[in-house]
């Protein structure tokens, strides 16, 4: 299992918030550490990744990459 600053990218409080991952990966990738950090729940992990892109929306410069990681996510729920 990943460490947390590997998801966060860095080890102070304010990378919490937006964490450097989202912004700089593919879409298996961000799934994968949601999953992770989220203890496999495909809910919590959908909730992170909308409440980091509530407050990060300006640095989002994956959109694609991010909006296939919610539509994988979106469809782990169903499965669920």
């Amino acid at each position: 299992m990943e460490k947390r600053e590997n998801f966060y990218g860095r080890k102070n409080k304010a990378s919490h918030i937006c964490p450097s991952l989202l912004f700089d990966s593919n879409a298996d990738k961000i799934v994968e550490y949601l999953m992770i950090e989220a203890d496999d729940d495909p809910s919590l992990a959908l909730y992170r990744l909308l409440f980091y892109l509530s407050r990060c929306h300006k640095k989002n410069t994956n959109k694609k990459q991010v909006k296939k990681a919610q539509e994988k996510l979106k469809k782990m729920l169903i499965i669920h």
